[in-house]
């Protein structure tokens, strides 16, 4: 069998003969990864794997031997450009710290001279519209001319005049949560929504009041009604005799007769207070 080496003949260029090596470790096991070793080839696998170990450890032997060689030949180099990498990464920083601080600097005048054109152009709106608000980041480029500012600044101005002198002639009893939607945002859509809901809201109440008044008033009618029916009952069952009234007219008269029979004494007693109290004339025969 021939002997299997690792060759390097140039670390550089990598194991010259890489392929074929790796190949023939493969090789190997595949052979013996799925194979039950036979007792007749027990040798043959002993020194096969006796070679492998030997190789595993002649490349890891070669790998840090070519590693320390080269890490000492690299050594300076890398140290080298350490050190200046750190030099360059420093001075970097300082020169950016310088630009930042320049910057700075004239975005602090920028915002001086923000300050001079907002205090001019806002008025009586500086409790409402603050620079804080009004203030755009592209207003510190210096790509922003003042005259821009200026302009943004006189717009955002005279649309909240309109904006607020709308939502006054609205004349709503809810001009104060109107404006405070509308300053929220500046935006006249958002106080046109609040003024929907809130308008909204004030019908819905209306119409619960009148349903609670009317169903009052419809129980205050029915129980007058009722008190009016009762008393007008009671007026007429007093007017009402107990027994009619004569006319003026005298109403025809008849005599009949009738027989008692079997009355206890009580029951006479009832039957006389009776015809007395109608007014009867009778004769009474035992």
């Amino acid at each position: 069998m021939e002997e299997i080496k690792i060759i390097v003949e140039n670390p550089e260029q990598g194991i010259s003969n890489y392929e074929p090596l790796k190949a023939w470790a493969l090789e190997q096991a595949n052979v013996y990864g799925g194979l039950i070793v036979d007792p007749n080839a027990i040798t043959s696998a002993k020194a096969d794997c006796a070679n492998l170990r030997k190789l595993a450890k002649a490349a890891s032997d070669m790998r840090i031997k070519i590693k320390k060689e080269h890490d000492a030949k690299i050594a300076t180099i890398v140290a080298q450009l350490n050190e200046v990498s750190g030099i360059f990464t420093e001075a970097a920083a300082k020169i950016d710290n310088q630009v930042k601080a320049y910057d700075e600097q004239r975005k602090a005048a920028r915002r001086e001279e923000i300050q001079e054109i907002y205090n001019e152009e806002i008025g009586d709106l500086a409790g409402i519209l603050t620079l804080e608000r009004l203030s755009e980041p592209s207003w510190l480029n210096k790509s922003t001319s003042l005259k821009t500012v200026r302009g943004d600044i006189q717009a955002a101005v005279f649309n909240a005049r309109q904006a607020i002198e709308q939502i006054k002639a609205f004349g709503s009893k809810h001009e104060t949560e109107i404006l405070s939607a509308y300053l929220e945002r500046l935006n006249m859509m958002d106080a046109l929504a609040a003024k929907q809901r809130l308008e909204e809201m004030d019908a819905a109440l209306a119409k619960r009041q009148a349903e609670e008044e009317a169903r009052r008033q419809s129980e205050t009618e029915q129980e007058e009604a009722r008190r009016v029916a009762m008393a007008e009952a009671n007026a007429e069952y007093a007017e009402t005799p107990f027994f009619d009234e004569p006319s003026e007219k005298p109403a025809e008269t008849f005599d009949f007769a009738f027989t008692v029979v079997g009355a206890t004494q009580a029951q006479v007693d009832t039957l006389i207070a009776f015809l007395e109290d109608g007014g009867y004339n009778y004769a009474v025969e035992i």
